[in-house]
């Protein structure tokens, strides 16, 4: 981390940490981020990382089926790779967010939200640059783009360069590019951005490139000046550019949506559009999404049973949360002498229900079993229609952030000829 930056930080917002050499209080003694115990805490966030849930074996079977055949520049190929790529980012950053939080939490009694702030500018942003770096390295080598034709479409000074009369390869060599690219800082301190500023974030390094997508060109003979397409942005240029700006894009509103989050804890203006949902949609829709999008295929039943444990711990209510069909079992089985209250349970209960409805207004009604389902399934619902919830919350957030209008991608009246 550059030093001016770390000359900024810090008290920890005012936070304290008790030294492991004084018995002084711990709400009383300012620590520095750089005396945090960072080589613990990655060895801990890496530690997550490496273990490799069952359920992600199709997705990382898939990336790797994927990365081989980028060179055949397959568009949809393309989009699935991507879109694994950015899955896997996504939950890497978030396991890094959940050990600096969970550490910084405990050690004094100092504001939450602002300690989780100094964790997203400080621990995740620059892990997100890092790893991004990292997989835009990956994908241009697959895709098999040189490193002079990488630095000429995407690095603004690759021409003055190449000119200079001491001109050296290693410097439009690709890692170096895309580390100028893709600073530490780029992604740092958010909160605090103009909309000028955030507005350009969200194009990112690859949604404005180096070199224009049309020339102007000049006649001799008289014929007016025109247009014409630049033949640097062939198929195989246009394709890594538009999926370099999909796998930026990705991580930016990841970015984005963690300090959402952060924005909401703290009931700030920006996140009344969180605050307005109720306790089980802002909990139960923020683990689910979540949780699904680190799986793109399904979430597993272990899951889900985590989530209903977190929501029984929260005292978030089963009954009041479920759709008619879901109350329907509960009424059913509490007349049975079998009530249910708890999420984890109810996500375990598969037994299908065919009762008698209570309320019938027709003699066939109040005589015909009707089938109401899995009480898993009504609790599963709930699951999927509180992220629906948090899911536009989440988007009325972003469009908060960014009061302009963002520059569309450039590459898309392109793609159609991919």
């Amino acid at each position: 981390m550059p030093g001016d930056f770390l000359s900024r930080i810090l008290v920890l917002f005012g936070v304290a940490l008790k030294p492991l050499s004084t018995k002084r209080s711990s709400a009383s003694v300012p620590v520095r981020w750089e005396h945090l115990p960072h080589d613990e805490l990655t060895l801990e966030i890496k530690s997550r990382i490496s273990y490799r849930q069952a359920h992600l074996t199709d997705l990382e079977v898939t990336q790797q089926y994927l990365r081989e055949r980028l060179k055949l520049l397959i568009l949809p190929e393309h989009d699935e790779y991507i879109n694994c790529v950015a899955a896997n980012l996504n939950r890497e950053l978030r396991i890094c967010r959940d050990v600096y939080r969970d550490y910084l939490k405990v050690i004094n009694k100092k504001s939450q939200t602002a300690k989780a702030r100094v964790a997203l500018d400080f621990a995740v942003a620059p892990t997100a640059s890092k790893r991004l770096r990292d997989e835009i390295n990956v994908y241009v080598r697959s895709v098999g783009v040189d490193d002079l034709m990488f630095a000429l479409l995407f690095y603004r000074l690759a021409d003055r360069l190449i000119m200079h009369p001491n001109f050296t390869p290693a410097w439009i060599e690709l890692g170096n590019v895309v580390r100028s690219l893709v600073p530490d800082t780029c992604l740092q301190e958010l909160k605090e951005v103009t909309s000028r500023e955030i507005r350009t974030l969200a194009a990112g390094p690859f949604g404005d490139p180096a070199q224009p997508f049309e020339r102007l060109v000049v006649s001799l003979d008289g014929n007016p000046p025109k247009w014409v397409p630049n033949a640097i942005w062939d198929h195989r240029n246009t394709l890594l550019g538009y999926e370099l700006w999909r796998l930026w894009d990705f991580v930016f509103h990841e970015i984005c949506d963690q300090h959402a989050a952060i924005d909401c804890e703290e009931h700030s203006n920006i996140a009344l559009a969180l605050i307005a949902l109720n306790p089980f949609d802002r909990l139960a829709g923020r683990m689910f999404y979540e949780a699904s999008e680190e799986d793109v295929t399904r979430v597993s039943a272990d899951v889900f049973t985590s989530m209903g444990r977190e929501l029984d711990r929260k005292q978030i209510s089963l009954a009041d949360n479920l759709d008619p069909k879901g109350k329907e079992i509960l009424k059913h089985l509490q007349r049975q002498g079998k009530s249910i209250t708890s999420w984890e349970i109810a996500l375990a209960d598969k037994s299908e229900r065919l009762f008698l409805p209570e309320r019938a207004a027709t003699r066939d009604e109040a005589t015909t079993l009707k089938q109401f389902g899995t009480l898993s399934r009504c609790a599963k619902r709930a699951f999927y229609q509180a992220k629906d919830a948090y899911q536009r919350a989440l988007e009325r957030v972003y469009e908060q952030r960014i009061p302009a209008p963002i520059k569309k991608n450039p590459f898309e009246s392109r793609l159609s000829s991919l």
